[in-house]
């Protein structure tokens, strides 16, 4: 397989493979590189970051009870690399500097459990959608908030706190934020994006208060659930735009004013 250089997409998911060889690096036209599912693979080659085309990388070992994932480590990534997946890869402790893929406008990771920092991520100007989901030891974002292009930030379930919150007020495009099961969230303050259409906050049981949520006045989207400490929201007719309100388990929230204002609701 290693003379198909022509080779633009490999597909080998769901395999019982335990390596990639050293020929992997010969495919110098190769695009997409999927190996999700494949929960026997325990190296990943350094030879992949020799694949210069390679835009689409998809590594989902989601864990099962009879065989865990294996993946320790992940080596350099290609240059041109545009969207990263790395979903279940549980004893992975760190992935590869990102300063050298600046063209990556996608990184979703999900269930890496032992996970605590993502490094580069200041040189990510193209960075579209971030979604970090399930990695409750992850607590570092540096270098985020220079990421002028996101749209889309998901960090469900990750140690995130006020502190970083606060710290991401320069994401002035930013659009969607779900920060569902943060459980370190008290009082976060969003004022600062004011771009933002769509917040998420599930099962978030020790945020008071959303500062700043009054001056978003492009949300479209507003869903909390089962926020158990939530006090307060804001009066709701200062929000032109908001056609969904999902209010659901906020046993200590009282008086929303101006529901009358939105376009659907569930309470």
């Amino acid at each position: 397989m290693g003379k198909l250089e022509k080779l633009e997409e490999l597909n080998i998911s769901k395999t019982a493979i335990e390596e990639i060889p050293p020929w992997i690096g010969s495919m110098k036209s190769l695009i997409s590189l999927d190996i999700s599912g494949c929960k026997k693979l325990r190296v990943l080659p350094k030879e992949i970051g020799k694949l210069e085309e390679l835009k689409e990388l998809n590594i989902d070992n989601t864990a099962t009870e009879e065989i865990p994932p294996d993946i320790e480590s992940m080596p350099e990534l290609p240059s041109a690399i545009s969207k990263l997946f790395v979903h279940g890869c549980n004893k992975l402790k760190e992935l590869p500097n990102l300063s050298s893929p600046k063209l990556l406008s996608q990184l979703n990771i999900k269930n890496c459990r032992e996970l605590t920092e993502i490094n580069g991520l200041e040189a990510l100007k193209f960075l579209v959608h971030l979604s970090v989901l399930g990695s409750k030891k992850l607590s570092k974002f540096d270098g985020l908030e220079h990421a002028e292009s996101l749209r889309y930030l998901n960090m469900s379930s990750s140690l995130v706190n006020d502190d970083l919150v606060r710290g991401l007020d320069r994401l002035k495009n930013l659009e969607e934020l779900d920060v569902s099961g943060c459980e370190n969230l008290i009082r976060p303050d969003i004022s600062q994006l004011t771009h933002l259409k769509r917040l998420d906050a599930y099962h978030c049981h020790n945020i008071v208060e959303i500062k700043g949520l009054e001056r978003l006045k492009t949300l479209e989207f507003l869903i909390i659930q089962s926020c158990t400490s939530i006090e307060t929201l804001p009066d709701l007719s200062c929000f032109n735009n908001l056609t969904y309100l999902e209010i659901l388990g906020c046993s200590k929230l009282r008086d929303v004013q101006g529901l009358e204002k939105v376009g659907y609701v569930l309470k």
